[in-house]
């Protein structure tokens, strides 16, 4: 009886320990897709790395893992890498099948406010923009801010507040489109608060919202307005190493315009001078 007893531990054991190789194994090829992933998506090779996640989700089905909930995050994952690297080769409809899948399962895995959903929101609110469907890229953003708000209930950290700007930008981009001038403005207000230092993307981001918002205004006759925006814009580019320099040259003829037609002649001239070294400058 000891002796089946100890036989019967020992094959347990084995089996234990087996399994235990085979799934790590079995994680450090999943990571090496990802890594493999990553490196070609920064390299600009969109189409290599497509076909890396395509083979990251099939080794996902091929190599489930003990619990249902790993396996639906990584198919989740996959789904949602296969989108990334579509949007850039420019297959939108795939890319929002696909983002729009990764959301149905992230959702039913982790909640409708988990705060692992706002990068898929992001992204198909993106999609949703370049396809030209502007309502509906709107309401995603939307739903966006719904899980955010929650997530800040409790996240109070740089990072909470970054992914509050890429938000924010994203909205007042969207409502610059539809010409929603007033809730554009509300939106920048909300995106100038946050103190928490962001990165190079979102600082353009916000700049190019200022400054097209305070052409908008500027055209309905709101001067003031208007100059606020392009000065926050103009301070916003100023700060960035590789400011778009189009963009930076249009916000300052535009605020150089406005001063001089406040009579503000020093401030005009200034701006200009500005403008003329940026112009000037090896690029």
């Amino acid at each position: 009886m000891i002796y089946r007893d100890a036989c019967v531990f020992l094959f347990v054991s084995v089996l234990v320990a087996y399994s235990a190789n085979v799934i790590a194994d079995d994680r450090e090829r999943w990571l090496a897709l990802h890594h493999a992933y990553t490196a070609a998506m920064e390299a600009g090779e969109y189409k290599q790395a497509e076909t890396i996640a395509r083979e990251q989700l099939q080794f996902t089905k091929d190599h489930p893992l003990p619990g249902e909930h790993g396996n639906v995050s990584r198919q989740a994952h996959s789904l949602n890498q296969i989108a990334v690297a579509l949007i850039p080769q420019g297959d939108l409809a795939t890319a929002k099948q696909l983002l729009s899948q990764s959301l149905e399962m992230n959702i039913a895995l982790r909640g409708p406010t988990s705060k692992h959903l706002i990068p898929i929101l992001l992204r198909l609110a993106e999609v949703n923009r370049q396809q030209g469907q502007i309502d509906e890229a709107a309401e995603t953003l939307r739903q966006a801010m719904r899980v955010k708000e929650v997530a800040l209930t409790w996240q109070k950290n740089d990072e909470a507040f970054v992914e509050l700007a890429k938000i924010l930008n994203a909205q007042c981009a969207v409502m610059i489109e539809q010409q929603s001038i007033d809730d554009a403005r509300r939106t920048s207000e909300r995106a100038i608060a946050i103190k928490a230092p962001l990165p190079d993307r979102e600082q353009q981001k916000l700049a190019r919202n200022l400054s097209q918002l305070g052409a908008l205004l500027r055209d309905q006759g709101e001067s003031a307005q208007a100059v606020s925006c392009l000065e926050e814009a103009r301070i916003r580019y100023g700060k960035l190493a590789n400011a778009d320099r189009t963009e930076f040259a249009t916000c300052l003829e535009h605020l150089a315009s406005l001063y001089r037609e406040a009579g503000r002649e020093q401030d005009a001239v200034k701006v200009e001078a500005q403008l003329e070294s940026m112009q000037t400058a090896p690029s």
